[in-house]
């Protein structure tokens, strides 16, 4: 591997003409080696990945091969608009080599996580909807987030030790233990979150930040071995049973609020047919989450994935109130149904 200043070199001519071939070509032979380097580097940290014979050389070729092809993709006129966006606003002529290098790494890095987990989950859309919940409760009030050399850390603003920068950052195995300590004795995601960060906080010699990758890498690969090891005596027959209901009459409930709730917001706010649709999908993804997991993610994201493009817009202005308001109707409209039947969620 290249010194800092060769590294950064090649990344500026790269940046300077990505369409030149031999531009391209050095920085993809550059970013190859470090990712095949960072393979190894993940496995011993435990991380599952999609090899089965490891000391393959071909294998680990081909496997770095396919991680690094979403991340050179090009656009029309862009190409490989991903690096370019990150890198060219980062590396400026007044961005030292080590800065130039590190950001490079660190994307290139972030990168390959993301792929192999996506590979090795199979892009589930469980383990997506845990690391967007993540995300969202580390960006909260409760929490810090700030950027280190290229990488998302996450502090908790209500740590008792203070900052503690010089000490050393947690490793995966000690902090899957902290995260498998913590789901085992709390159900909800923000429970979890707070206490993996209040028994860091207690670990004096350990730094009390940490990087938001390695957090949500660690709480799928923990809860997915949770998931597995689980015995059937923790899902009781009438619980179940409860669920079952619940999705049979989800739908019931859904239909209820949009003849009569939304048809309130219908005329007051000119909302046409395809509006309509787009709530409808939102609220049932909403109550789909609530009855396999037991909480959903924040209201608004469901309805923005609908809205697109206009979300941003019109989101707080024309669509948080009536959105809201649906959603509450909605679950007590479900829970009265669940009641009717003698039933009550957990």
């Amino acid at each position: 591997m290249l010194d800092n200043a060769a590294f950064a070199r090649v990344i500026r001519e790269f940046l300077r003409d990505p369409n030149a071939a031999g531009n391209l070509r050095v920085f993809y032979e550059l970013a190859f080696h470090f990712t095949r380097s960072y393979i190894r580097i993940l496995r011993t940290r435990g991380w599952r990945l999609p090899v089965e014979d490891f000391s393959s050389e071909t294998a680990i070729d081909d496997l770095t091969i396919d991680l690094l092809a979403p991340l050179f993709a090009s656009d029309t006129g862009r190409p490989c608009h991903i690096i370019t966006d990150y890198l060219s606003p980062r590396c400026h002529t007044a961005a030292s080599d080590e800065d130039v290098v590190t950001f490079a790494k660190a994307l290139i890095a972030g990168h390959v996580r993301q792929e192999l987990t996506d590979l090795v989950w199979g892009r589930r859309p469980e383990q997506g909807r845990l690391r967007r919940r993540i995300r969202e409760i580390t960006e909260g009030d409760g929490y810090l987030p700030f950027e280190e050399s290229g990488t998302v850390m996450i502090r908790w603003r209500h740590a008792d030790n203070g900052p503690r920068d010089e000490a050393r950052v947690i490793d995966d195995g000690e902090l899957h233990a902290i995260v498998l300590e913590s789901s085992s004795k709390h159900s909800q995601m923000p429970d979890r979150c707070r206490s993996v960060f209040e028994t860091l906080d207690g670990m004096e010699w350990l730094r009390n930040a940490i990087p938001r990758y390695r957090l949500v890498g660690v709480f799928c690969r923990a809860l997915d071995e949770l998931a597995q090891t689980t015995t059937p005596e923790t899902s009781s027959p009438q619980a179940d049973y409860v669920r079952k209901r619940a999705r049979h009459l989800a739908g019931r409930a859904i239909d209820d609020v949009m003849q009569s709730d939304f048809a309130v917001f219908e005329l007051k706010k000119g909302f046409d047919d395809a509006m309509r649709g787009k709530y409808i999908v939102a609220l049932t993804r909403l109550v789909d989450d609530l009855i396999a997991h037991g909480e959903h993610d924040l209201l608004p994201r469901y309805l923005k994935e609908q809205l697109g493009e206009d979300a941003g817009d019109s989101y707080l202005s024309v669509h948080k109130h009536s959105w809201e308001t649906i959603v509450k109707r909605c679950l007590g409209r479900l829970r009265e149904l669940l009641a009717a039947e003698g039933m009550e969620p957990e």
